[in-house]
Parts: C-alpha cells; structure tokens; sequence
C-alpha cells in the first residue's frame, strides 16, 4: 500500500478530527456562556444576602415581623421602664435592655403602637436572653418574649399594625 492510495482515507480522518475540534470548541463556548451567566446570578445572589434583600434560608416563623421604632414599657416591677424593641411580631418581641431578667420570667409590658393613641398592654415570657455589649462597652441584653396573655382587642390592633407596617417596608 503506498501513500497516494490511503491520502483520500487520512484527509477523511483529518476532516472529521477537526469536525469533532469544532463541535467540542462550540460546546465549549456554549457552557462557557451558561456558566459565566451562572456565576453573575450566583454573585448577585450573594450580594442580595449580605446586604439583606434576601434571605437564603426558609422563615420558620408562624407570624411576620416589623422592625421599626415601637415603645416598650416594663411594668410593676423594680426593673420597670423603657426598652428598646429589635422586632415585634403577632406573638413576641426580641428587646435590648441594660437589664437582666431571667428565662421563664414573667413580665407586663405596654407596648405603644403607632397607629394608636394608647398603649396596648401585654403579659410575656421570657424565652431567651443573649448577653451583648454596646459601641461604648457596656453590657446589654437581648431578651426574646413571647406574648401569653394579650386581651382580643389588643391583639386585634398589634395584628393590624404589623401587617401595615409590614406592607409598607415590603
């Protein structure tokens, strides 16, 4: 066999290698694209959750929360004033406060709500506390509550106000 009669079949397995090299290159290409596309979707994901527009994990909360400037006051007791509330849901609050409770505590809170005029009133329970320090280095607590006595009407108005208070932010 000499060159000149197997030239047709080596120019044949030449042009279907550079077939394949074409088509591998294009695929190439193409995932390429998709995966460059991906990484800008996933880099925007991101910067959504750090900057809190998302959220990359399911709410296991039964009720929304509002995170807006509510009054809360502590009543009857040698702890009693002001706190400062976190967040307020239908069911609980999370509050910081300079002073310390204890978990399973019982407490009477007046919590004024800004669409009205008088303060709602509300028996809650302690159900978690977490030590935090202020910029200035004093101590404070986080102290999380949920709400176990809370009269029909005012929980009718507490329900009311985070539900607009919560369209408004949505």
């Amino acid at each position: 066999m000499d060159l000149q009669s197997i030239m047709p079949y080596l120019i044949a397995a030449l042009m279907i290698i550079i077939a394949l090299a074409l088509i591998s290159y294009r695929k190439i290409n193409a995932l390429r694209s998709i995966m460059a596309t991906k990484f800008d979707e996933l880099e925007k994901l991101l910067m959504d959750i750090r900057d809190g527009t998302k959220k990359f994990y399911r709410e296991k909360r039964s009720s929304p929360r509002i995170y807006k400037d509510i009054s809360v006051k502590l009543l009857g007791s040698e702890k009693a004033g002001a706190l400062e509330v976190v967040n307020i849901s239908y069911n609980g609050a999370r509050l910081q406060t300079s002073t310390s409770f204890s978990e399973g505590q019982i407490v009477d809170l007046n919590i004024g709500l800004p669409l009205y005029p008088q303060p709602i009133h509300a028996r809650a329970k302690i159900v978690k506390i977490s030590p935090l320090t202020d910029a200035g280095g004093n101590s404070k607590f986080s102290v999380g509550v949920e709400f176990v006595s809370l009269g029909t009407e005012d929980k009718s108005k507490l329900i009311e106000t985070v539900d607009i208070l919560n369209k408004n932010t949505a």
